[in-house]
Order: C-alpha cells, then sequence, then structure tokens
C-alpha cells in the first residue's frame, strides 16, 4: 500500500467535512487519518431530541459526548459551528465556552423555559472572541431578553433571525435597569461597539423593533459597516418608513427582498444606486 504524506491526508479529509460517515471510516484507517477525521466529526454538533419518548437516549448520547471532551479536550477545540435544539445540555455548552465555535444556532422554543445555569453558559459562549455568527429561528422570546443576549456578543458580525416575540417593546432605556435573570447579571457590551456586518430579518415586526433599537443611544450595536442585509418578509410603509431613516448606513452592498415587484421600487428609490436582489 501506498503510504500518503499526513499534509496530503489533511487535504483530501478537509473535503470531507460534510460527510460525517466517511469521516468516521477514515479515522480507522491508521493513526495519520485520525487527527484530521476527528477534525472534521467535531467540526459541528447538533443537539436535537427528536421526540419525548427518546429522552433516555439523547442523555446518554449527551453524556457520552461529555466522557468524550473530558477524555481528550482537544475533540471539543475542533467544534466550529453549535446548534442548539434542547436545553438539558448546559455541560455541554460550558466545555465549549471561550474554544474555538465561530457559529451558534439557538432553536429552543421559549426562552423563559431554559435553566439559569445553561442560561449563563449561553452567555459565556456567546462572549467569546471566535463566536461570530448568531441564528435564532422558533425562538419565543422578549425583545429585551434578546437585546440583552446579544448584548453579551462583543465579536458578533452575521445575525439571523427567525423569532417570535412575547413583547415587541423596545426599552428606551438601558438594559442594566430593564432585564433580570442570570443574563442581566453579566456586563452589556458598550453603545455601537458590535460591528455588525450582516443582517437577516424574517418578519416586518423584527424590522421595524430592530430599526427602532439602532438608534437607541444605548444599543449596543454599530450598523454603519453592514454590508448585507436580507428582509425575508413583504413589508408595510411604516416598515419602508424606519429603512427611510437609513441607520443601515452607507456601506450595505447587497439588499435582498421579498419576490414581489410592487416593494422593488420604493426600495430602489429608498437606498439610491444599491443592489437589490428579489428573492
Amino acid at each position: 500500500m501506498v503510504k500518503l504524506p499526513n499534509e496530503l491526508v489533511g487535504y483530501i479529509l478537509d473535503n470531507l467535512y460534510f460527510d460525517r460517515d466517511a469521516l468516521l471510516n477514515c479515522a480507522l484507517v491508521g493513526r495519520a487519518w485520525v487527527y484530521s477525521s476527528q477534525r472534521g466529526i467535531f467540526r459541528q454538533i447538533v443537539l436535537d431530541l427528536t421526540s419525548v419518548h427518546m429522552w433516555s437516549i439523547y442523555l446518554e448520547m449527551t453524556e457520552r459526548l461529555i466522557s468524550s471532551f473530558d477524555a481528550n479536550p482537544s475533540l471539543a477545540s475542533y467544534v466550529r459551528s453549535f446548534k442548539l435544539l434542547t436545553a438539558a445540555t448546559a455541560n455541554i455548552v460550558h466545555r465549549l465556552a471561550n474554544l474555538n465555535v465561530e457559529k451558534v444556532a439557538l432553536d429552543l422554543d421559549e426562552w423563559n423555559g431554559v435553566s439559569p445555569s445553561l442560561k449563563e453558559a449561553l452567555v459565556n459562549m456567546l462572549r467569546a472572541h471566535s463566536v461570530t455568527r448568531l441564528s435564532l429561528t422558533r425562538f419565543l422570546i422578549t425583545f429585551k431578553d434578546l437585546a440583552s443576549l446579544l448584548s453579551h456578543m462583543p465579536h458578533l458580525k452575521v445575525l439571523d433571525l427567525g423569532i417570535f416575540f412575547q413583547d415587541w417593546d423596545v426599552p428606551n432605556s438601558s438594559l442594566e435597569s430593564n432585564v433580570e435573570g442570570a443574563v442581566a447579571s453579566t456586563a452589556h457590551c458598550p453603545p455601537r461597539s458590535i460591528q455588525l456586518h450582516q443582517l437577516r430579518l424574517a418578519s416586518e415586526n423584527e424590522l421595524i423593533s430592530f430599526a427602532t433599537w439602532f438608534q437607541q443611544d444605548w444599543c449596543p450595536f454599530a450598523v454603519g459597516n453592514l454590508k448585507l442585509c436580507i428582509i425575508c418578509t413583504v413589508y408595510s410603509e411604516a416598515a419602508i418608513d424606519m429603512l427611510k431613516l437609513q441607520q443601515l448606513g452607507t456601506k450595505v452592498r447587497e439588499l435582498k427582498l421579498p419576490g414581489q415587484e410592487s416593494h422593488s421600487t420604493p426600495a430602489a428609490f429608498i437606498l439610491g444606486t444599491l443592489p437589490i436582489f428579489i428573492v
């Protein structure tokens, strides 16, 4: 058998990161293949409880993952993307905080149902230097709690939202005086200190609430360097009025809107020569 150089093995396995079954087989080939295979196997972790009837299996799986991280701490350092769909995983989140996770996706149904220990663990993870991308979907939360959570992410660049607010009201004063609990117990980012580059909003309410928040003096987001804005909803004149304020800044290079042609003309009028992609 011809022995491949370790560098070539690494390049080959880099192209298999989205084929976990292949990586698992590659890890059995030989010692030289183990390290690169493990990097791909643990690159993305998705924790999902598909059925309440599988609760015991889910707990067993998470305990095995925790044991693997404890036995070989380098495995946790390979994780780049973390998606959480079940709230009973604080121990895993604790082990991934302050490592190399770049993207976090949360789909937890209801923020109020998350335990204080998991909330604290998530805040510690989100404020890490490596975390630059956050996706929140099917996420029931008040706006002030969401604002507080986002205000703990000093290095956030890409924000993708598809959530359900229990209360859309935007606080008119600093978060420290509006939010209680574990998330409020740690310091928030200073005003205009988070340099957002990409923003995706899935509803008109999200657009209006965030546009209002961006205008608050205490808002931690600086959107003057925003390069891509995706609005996945048919929006009303009220939402367009918010866009007219141009708080998105002057460096936006792409604006993606729904496919209704009737909305392309006012958007073009508002944003001048900005390239518009109808989606």
